[in-house]
Parts: C-alpha cells; structure tokens; sequence
C-alpha cells in the first residue's frame, strides 16, 4: 500500500480504538500467530462498517467482538 493510504488507515484504526474505549464495549483478547510462509506480513487489518482494527501477530491484541468474528470466519483464530 502506499503512504497516503497508510496514513489513513491508521488513523481510522486509532479513531475505532477511541470509540471503543469510550462505549466499553466487549474485548477479546487474541493471538495470531506469525506466518512462517510470509513472516514479513506482521500486520492484519479488519474492517467492518467503516470501523476498523488492526491486529499484530505474534502479539496477544484486544478486538471487539465483530473483529473476533471476522477473524475466526477467516481461519485466523
């Protein structure tokens, strides 16, 4: 991807964090393991409803339910 879309997502990832936070809403904690076909592929971004998360593998990540969901119905967790 390139650096303006980047940016933006990230800046979408840490607005959906804020809301989260802020309405309380159900976390799971998660952990994706790191693939060893791509290792350099650290980084997974969901999005759902113009919401969006990012999970980091190999690293344990609170998600909202949704994204839990979205996860397990990809096979990631």
């Amino acid at each position: 991807m390139n650096k303006i879309a980047n940016k933006k997502i990230e800046q979408e990832v840490n607005k959906t964090e804020q809301e989260t936070k802020t309405k309380k809403e159900e976390t799971i904690k998660i952990l994706i393991p790191i693939d060893k076909l791509n290792p350099e592929d650290k980084e997974i971004i969901v999005g759902i409803n113009e919401k969006y998360a990012k999970v980091v593998r190999g690293e344990e990540t609170e998600v909202t339910r949704p994204v839990f969901e979205q996860l397990r119905n990809a096979g990631l967790v």
